[in-house]
């Protein structure tokens, strides 16, 4: 299906200045203010908290208050572990609670270069035990995650399933960043027609980021990691987006090894573009499947273990 006019519109908007000279400095003042144009609901609860000594954000939707006890989403933002915040994701956060029906605890783990790999790493690892211990019930928790935080996420539940750790029942990757060596066809493909991402500017904030570490490394390559014994999982990506492939190849070597994968691939849509969802018909359209997508395995696991 063609893209929408406001999603064409969006597109040829942010072609009009192409990130691959932006700083990282100027890369997070943009994202935030971006965020600040759009206020969430004043029905959606946002609650401060610490777990694990990682600072969250509880954020539940009026659709999530009936939610059963136990029952979450935790959701690690993107922006190429530079980037991002609570504060960036927040809009996208609260749609995603309205959508699945549930609170969503949202982590303000830490960045580079000020804290290069493995702070940020550390911080999931640590937020995802405190989680599991006693604050979510694992036949109701999800995982969700955009961009660098969807590479972190999966990376963070194959080390839990290497522990013995117990498991999220589904998870949810928005045009996941997985493969820090950018080695998808699709990184030199449609370089430029990505208007959210440029192959220069994530060769740029790599060294800062990885601190020597490789980027083949499945810590922050999932892609190159062991991919079995996963829960079922939606990837959503964009086909004029860079990271394309990172979905593709991922979608492929998951079911590969026997995880249970949909691959939605978005006719026309840029990187990340339900951060644009109160802009673009397509950005709710996709949080709403995402949301329905965690609802179904949710049901279905709570059905099977009653």
């Amino acid at each position: 299906m063609a893209p929408t006019s406001e999603a064409v519109k969006l597109r040829q908007l942010l072609s009009i200045r192409k990130k691959d000279q932006v700083t990282v400095a100027q890369f997070r003042e943009d994202f935030e203010r971006f965020a600040r144009l759009f206020e969430i609901s004043p029905a959606v609860r946002v609650t401060p908290d610490t777990i694990a000594g990682v600072p969250v954000e509880w954020v539940t939707a009026p659709e999530a208050a009936s939610a059963p006890e136990g029952a979450a989403v935790l959701f690690l933002h993107g922006g190429g572990y530079v980037s991002g915040s609570l504060g960036t994701h927040r809009e996208l956060v609260s749609r995603l609670s309205a959508a699945a029906g549930l609170p969503v605890v949202a982590a303000d783990y830490r960045l580079a270069p000020e804290h290069p790999f493995p702070a940020g790493y550390d911080d999931a690892a640590a937020l995802y035990r405190g989680l599991l211990a006693g604050r979510v019930d694992p036949a109701r928790f999800a995982l969700v995650g955009d961009s660098a935080g969807g590479g972190l996420g999966l990376a963070t539940l194959m080390a839990a399933r290497d522990e013995g750790l117990a498991l999220p029942r589904v998870v949810g990757l928005i045009g996941p960043w997985v493969d820090l060596t950018l080695s998808g066809e699709s990184m030199v493909e449609l370089a430029d027609r990505d208007p959210v991402l440029q192959p220069a500017l994530l060769r740029r904030i790599l060294p800062d980021f990885l601190a020597g570490t490789a980027a083949a490394d499945p810590r922050v390559s999932p892609l190159f990691g062991a991919l079995h014994s996963l829960p079922p999982m939606l990837i959503q990506v964009g086909t004029v987006e860079v990271l394309l492939d990172d979905s593709r190849r991922l979608a492929e070597r998951a079911e590969g090894a026997g995880v249970e994968v949909t691959l939605e691939v978005w006719e026309g849509m840029i990187h990340d573009w339900h951060l644009f969802a109160h802009m673009v018909p397509e950005g709710r359209q996709a949080i709403t499947r995402m949301g329905a997508f965690l609802t179904q395995h949710l049901e279905e696991s709570a059905s099977s273990s009653a």
